[in-house]
């Protein structure tokens, strides 16, 4: 028997396509939303650190400073711990990206911080540069982001765009949690 249009697709059907990219849109626009409030929250609990030089704030004022609600904010955290947690993994992946993102000699008062993959800059995008770029990179990290325990660094040439992706997978030291980051490494 043949289906009456409006009527939903059985098991095995599949749903069209103009349903599909309606779905997509509607999840991509709402995963938008959720990722700011989230940042809302995490920068009101930052700003609340900085200004007492303590994590002794409570979950209202990060909820008023935010301009959420207090359901929002357990939307999205079980409670303050869960916060902090974040605010912590956070600060690393930006420590992670500072210290790939700068070239050694660059911090006068510290010119050994850094990456050494600005040597490669202008190399081949090639797998033995990528086998140097995870070198460099893990090199890096184990010297100056003691908070973390680098599991792998995996690099892959994109001769395509001429650069090269790199892969970080490690885990926080205190509360073990394994992250993976992506950086790109682009050659320009």
């Amino acid at each position: 028997m043949a289906k009456r249009s409006g009527e939903r697709a059985g098991p095995g059907d599949s749903s069209p396509a103009w349903r599909q990219r309606a779905v997509t849109k509607s999840l991509r626009a709402a995963r938008t939303r959720a990722e700011q409030r989230v940042e809302r929250l995490l920068h009101a609990a930052s700003d609340l650190m900085d200004e007492k030089g303590t994590t002794d704030f409570t979950i209202q004022e990060v909820v008023d400073r935010s301009g959420q609600s207090l359901r929002g904010f357990y939307q999205y955290f079980e409670g303050k711990d869960e916060l902090l947690f974040a605010l912590l993994e956070e600060n690393i992946r930006q420590c992670i990206g500072i210290i790939i993102g700068t070239p050694p000699g660059e911090r006068q008062m510290l010119p050994p911080f850094g990456c050494r993959v600005y040597e490669l800059l202008f190399a081949p995008s090639t797998p033995a540069t990528a086998a140097q770029v995870s070198y460099f990179v893990r090199e890096a990290l184990d010297r100056w982001e003691p908070r973390i325990e680098v599991l792998d660094v995996s690099s892959t040439a994109e001769p395509n765009s001429g650069g090269i992706k790199v892969k970080v997978q490690y885990k926080m030291r205190a509360p073990s949690a394994v992250t993976t980051l992506s950086y790109a490494v682009a050659n320009r």
